[in-house]
């Protein structure tokens, strides 16, 4: 952090970065995304061991202030090469997903510019990220793919729990067998993968066509015995009143 003062302060700091991680779990997929508009050639930036692709990028409207309403910036994204419109059809146009922004320069990069190991490269010097939620599509055309974003920390017009919640219910999705593997639902999914089977009646089988969960509590705990359960259900809600 003093090198990243000392960068900041000094005459010279040298060329800054923009650095765009999206997490896309809150969108339902385990998968980042790792951008960068700072490198016009194509290639790829690599700090704190992540490649970050060359992709035209603009974030626009972030603000800060105590006494207006959180503000709602863009995030706008080249679609030239048609991959906006890929993006938004594998992954329900990333609703919900988590946008991190990142400054740093380029000296404090894992690699120089030619792909040469950089001595004195350094995850920690960077500005404060900035952190917000892909809300809402508000363009997509040809040649860009436009999101409004939202605070995290706005809560205008929002309900607890943020899903509904069901005592006894998990509401994940479940695999399925095809007749020669499961499938994996790309929403939601149980991250159960075991080759143990059970049916609906808890008791274990051979067969994978007739491994089916009950959604609740007692087919969590068979398929994860002695661990933390993923489940999406609240044992202990009661009703009051």
């Amino acid at each position: 952090m003093d090198d990243f003062l000392a960068s900041v302060q000094g005459l010279e700091p040298g060329e800054k970065v923009e650095l765009f991680e999206l997490d896309l779990n809150g969108a339902g997929y385990d998968v980042k995304i790792y951008w960068t508009p700072s490198r016009q050639d194509g290639l790829t930036l690599k700090w704190r061991g992540k490649d970050y692709v060359s992709r035209p990028i603009m974030f626009s409207g972030s603000k800060k202030s105590a006494q207006d309403k959180p503000s709602e910036p863009t995030l706008s994204v080249s679609n030239i090469d048609t991959g906006g419109y890929s993006l938004l059809e594998q992954y329900n146009e990333l609703l919900g997903a988590k946008m991190t922004r990142w400054t740093t320069f380029t000296k404090f990069l894992d690699t120089f510019l030619d792909g040469t190991v950089n001595p004195n490269a350094n995850g920690l010097a960077t500005y404060l990220p900035e952190i917000w939620l892909i809300e809402q599509l508000s363009d997509s055309d040809p040649t860009v793919i436009q999101w409004r974003l939202k605070s995290p920390l706005d809560f205008r017009d929002k309900q607890l729990p943020g899903r509904r919640a069901y005592s006894g219910i998990c509401t994940r999705n479940y695999r399925v067998w095809n007749g020669t593997s499961f499938d994996y639902p790309a929403v939601k999914a149980c991250p159960y993968a075991g080759s143990t089977y059970f049916k609906r009646d808890g008791t274990t089988t051979l067969a994978p066509a007739l491994d089916e969960c009950t959604f609740d509590l007692e087919g969590c705990n068979l398929r994860f015995p002695g661990q933390d359960l993923p489940g999406w259900f609240f044992p202990g809600l009661r009703r009051v009143g």
